[in-house]
């Protein structure tokens, strides 16, 4: 019942700090969306995704009045860094399947012109193949792993899946999939307190055609180098699987769908009359300009 359900959350106590840890491409952006309309926007610290390590220090070396008031941090960051807040805390994270994720980073860079390699791609046009047996970026193996456990070393291993797995289980409040992503919000809206307004839009969505090619020709490959990462996704897409297959939940889940997606429509609608009265004000005001 959701009426019970939000009434246990006002209730409940509320954790005092959230740490959305970002792992790239894995529906971050929107996600982050959905945050800033659940916390008011002095409540939030959001790492900037072009400067992140100066953005992280800025964060950590806020003052310490300043610091209590943020009850949201959020951004491509390692785990640890709770460490720079003294309140209690739990972070929330969304895995995506590893060979994907591979995927879409490769298009991500070569089509966004202000990602810091994408000058190099495109001039020096490395392919994906070329891009697969690279070292040329972190992120090409096991970085979910490599965040998770907050262990920023070149060369996942076996432990540092220990890590990861122990650091969800003690502090991490939710693990959501991408690939299930509405699945995800209705499960977090669930069980995080701070977390009530769920509708989204799509952000930052790469190409919509398949990978199916580019999975058939260097799915091995690609699999190699994220072992680690593919054994910590299977384990809480399965977990998810279970969760989200009771009945209660699935009409839930269904509700949600129904109501995001007329959400979504509403919004567009809204934004080609906007968009054409912007270019219906630029075209009076050229008119204007040149009388």
């Amino acid at each position: 019942n959701i009426a019970l359900n939000l009434l246990g959350k006002i209730l409940s106590p509320i954790m005092n700090r959230l740490f959305f840890l970002h792992i790239p491409k894995c529906a971050g952006t929107t996600f982050y969306e959905i945050l800033y309309n659940n916390y008011k926007y002095q409540q939030i610290a959001k790492i900037d995704g072009t400067y992140i390590d100066k953005s992280v220090k800025q964060i950590i070396t806020y003052p310490e009045g300043k610091k209590v008031k943020i009850k949201c941090v959020m951004g491509h960051m390692y785990y640890g860094m709770h460490e720079y807040f003294n309140e209690k805390y739990k972070y929330i994270t969304f895995l995506r399947n590893p060979t994907i994720r591979v995927l879409s980073l490769y298009y991500h860079i070569i089509t966004t012109v202000n990602h810091p390699l994408h000058e190099l791609f495109i001039k020096k046009h490395i392919s994906l193949k070329s891009f697969l047996e690279s070292e040329i970026t972190q992120e090409l193996s096991n970085e979910q792993v490599r965040r998770i456990s907050g262990i920023n070393e070149k060369y996942i291993k076996i432990e540092h899946l220990e890590i990861a797995q122990s650091n969800i289980k003690t502090d991490f409040k939710f693990v959501g999939i991408t690939e299930l992503f509405d699945e995800s919000l209705v499960l977090l809206r669930n069980v995080v307190s701070e977390i009530i307004k769920i509708n989204f839009i799509n952000k930052n969505v790469g190409r919509i055609v398949s990978y199916d090619e580019d999975i058939h020709k260097y799915g091995d490959v690609i699999l190699n180098r994220n072992y680690f990462d593919q054994i910590l996704y299977d384990k809480h897409y399965t977990s998810l699987l279970r969760l989200i297959d009771k009945k209660e939940l699935k009409n839930e889940i269904e509700r949600f769908k129904i109501a995001n997606t007329i959400f979504a429509n509403r919004y567009n609608n809204n934004k080609k009359i906007l968009d054409f009265y912007r270019k219906l004000i630029r075209k009076v005001n050229l008119l204007i300009g040149g009388v």
